[in-house]
């Protein structure tokens, strides 16, 4: 099987980051992190739709919220927001803020960096220290699990940049990227309760 590579078009971004996609609508989301803006490429009509996040510095993921139509988990600094966009307008608003980590003031210049959802809907994201002088050499993110209902859960601290997460539901792994450790994580995944394992 061979594959093609194509731009999608008007999917230009600064820092393009955090792909999601949605079945349910045929599209891709996805944001520009340091621009605030979220895009969606409508795979049907071949079209991509942008919103600038208002009062937002920052949108670092973007994922559907499931059964609230044109709400979306967000993450605007040190916060997950939900957000309303109906996936056409050049604008978005936080509708409410769902949970904020690391509030004290040590971590001023942290914000979220890659979030996604596990198989069952539990959301992962982790953080990243925002200063481009020392952002490979400080390692004050940590890595997150919300869930509705729930505490928020830290998985794991002692990090330089929160990045890539994804699951094999079948072989019961979790895989986790620290962009400063240049290698990809592999845990042991309960399913049931959330829990990674090395």
């Amino acid at each position: 099987m061979s594959y093609k590579l194509e731009t999608i078009p008007n999917g230009e971004t600064l820092i393009g980051e955090g792909p999601h996609w949605d079945v349910a609508t045929q599209s891709l989301y996805f944001v520009d992190i340091d621009n605030a803006v979220l895009l969606r490429y409508d795979y049907k009509q071949n079209k991509t739709y942008s919103a600038r996040l208002e009062g937002e510095n920052f949108a670092s993921f973007i994922i559907p919220v499931e059964g609230e139509n044109g709400k979306f988990a967000v993450g605007c600094d040190r916060r997950v927001a939900i957000v309303a966009w109906d996936g056409v307008s050049p604008s978005a608003k936080v509708a409410r803020n769902a949970y904020e980590v690391q509030s004290g003031e040590e971590f001023a210049l942290n914000r979220l960096n890659d979030g996604k959802a596990d198989p069952r809907g539990r959301l992962f994201a982790g953080t990243m220290y925002n200063d481009q002088k020392d952002l490979f050499a400080a390692r004050k993110g940590e890595l997150y699990r919300f869930e509705k209902g729930k505490p928020v859960a830290l998985i794991k601290s002692d990090i330089g940049i929160s990045n890539g997460l994804t699951w094999n539901e079948k072989a019961g792994k979790f895989y986790f990227i620290d962009s400063c450790d240049y290698n990809v994580k592999e845990y042991d995944y309960d399913l049931e309760t959330g829990v990674a394992s090395k």
